[in-house]
């Protein structure tokens, strides 16, 4: 043989190795995944939470102290600020007594920490408007108390793309634009939530855990939408997104898509496809395989049926033989999978049921047919739906093996 032809050969068997490979992880991770797949319930979407709601949520959290009287929350959000903005760096060490506060002033939230420092919150949660010169009242307010070079700023919208209004400054924008930060829901309440809140609470901490881990989960979960009229509107909680999103990764992963050109996605897509008629063909002979393995330790008394794409067994009754077994082959041709109880052929002739057999369950089953030579009964079941044509065949297993039980 060419040995270009051997390598051709040895690389699609590579190939197509590698693809089942795959799918037996895919299948062992999607059942993992199904069986982890909580009740889909989270309080706050059920109580359908407005910004003040979560701006209370996060005044909250923020105002936690441990048993030694430390703020411990607070301490890791500057901690995350100052990985953000250079700024927030110089009051690391300076949280000592904070005062924090919810709508006060009608500010959302309102950090003071003695003559330390100063920092206002400005939730946008549902990407609300802002008001007028909103910013800078907040920032007079603030400066009544504290000297303006320790006044710092938050805008807290749902994602990247909503930023404060010109209007919204005055004309103190420049004034504080290294003191301002923009943080997002999405990409940084969250993380810090998951990567710095969670890690620092105590188990003993019950009710604070499952606080931060349902506020995480809504708003991992809880995706914002434009309707018709550019409003922003809610989906509806859906925690099987978040074992869609695990599934996605481990695909990505295993096909090593992160960060390569639309090009190369676009090959190895193709790569698939030619060998998805080859790799259809792997799966069904090796579920076949299985289920003739399965039956042959279940039933070893009983003749197997053991064809390419076929399982089942042959099981006798008094002068008959009637099988049971299941194929997606006939005469020769693939079609779609099918479960067939019949009674075995003998010379060619038919058999049809002893009499004292014939007002058991077993007659329901071999009912008379228009056929030459058999009495059968059959059932077709789509591709998609293997398990259900293995247990139809299992279940009439169990059935016959039942009947000749009792007619000992």
């Amino acid at each position: 043989m060419n040995s270009t032809v051997i390598q051709e050969d040895s690389q699609k068997l590579g190939n197509i190795n590698e693809l089942l490979s795959l799918i037996s992880e895919f299948g062992d991770k999607y059942r993992k995944e199904k069986e982890a797949l909580q009740y889909p319930i989270n309080l706050i979407d059920l109580l359908h939470a407005d910004e003040n709601a979560h701006s209370r949520i996060l005044a909250k959290l923020l105002q936690y102290r441990t048993k030694e009287g430390s703020p411990e929350i607070l301490k890791s959000f500057i901690c995350f600020l100052s990985e953000k903005a250079e700024a927030f760096r110089n009051i690391i060490n300076k949280v000592e007594d904070p005062e924090i506060t919810h709508g006060r002033g009608y500010i959302d939230i309102w950090i003071k920490d003695k003559k330390n420092y100063a920092i206002i919150i400005e939730n946008k949660i549902h990407s609300a408007k802002d008001q007028d010169c909103q910013l800078e009242n907040y920032i007079k307010k603030t400066r009544t108390e504290f000297l303006e070079e320790k006044i710092f700023i938050i805008y807290l919208p749902p994602t990247e793309d909503k930023n404060p209004e010109k209007q919204s400054w005055g004309r103190l924008e420049k004034k504080y634009k290294d003191r301002y930060l923009k943080l997002t829901f999405k990409d940084d309440i969250l993380i810090w939530l998951n990567d710095k809140v969670l890690p620092i609470i105590k188990k003993d901490e019950k009710l604070l855990l499952s606080t931060v881990e349902q506020y995480a989960d809504y708003l991992q979960y809880v995706e914002l939408k434009k309707n018709a009229r550019n409003n922003i509107q809610r989906k509806i909680y859906n925690p099987i997104k978040k074992m869609n999103n695990k599934l996605d990764s481990f695909i990505i992963e295993k096909l090593e898509l992160e960060g390569v050109t639309p090009q190369e996605v676009a090959q190895r897509i193709t790569i698939i496809n030619e060998r998805l008629p080859e790799l259809k063909n792997c799966a069904e002979e090796t579920i076949f395989l299985q289920w003739q393995k399965n039956l042959k330790e279940k039933y070893p008394e009983y003749e197997l049926i053991e064809g390419k794409k076929e399982a089942g067994l042959i099981i006798p009754v008094e002068d008959m033989k009637i099988r049971v077994f299941i194929s997606n082959q006939h005469n020769n041709k693939e079609k779609e999978l099918y479960c067939q109880v019949d009674t075995h052929r003998c010379n060619n002739r038919r058999k049809n049921l002893p009499e004292k057999l014939s007002k058991t369950k077993l007659s329901e089953l071999l009912t008379e047919q228009d056929t030459d030579d058999k009495t059968l009964i059959w059932e077709l079941f789509e591709y998609s739906k293997y398990e259900n044509v293995y247990n139809s065949a299992y279940e009439t297993i169990l059935d016959i093996i039942s009947i000749l039980i009792k007619m000992k």
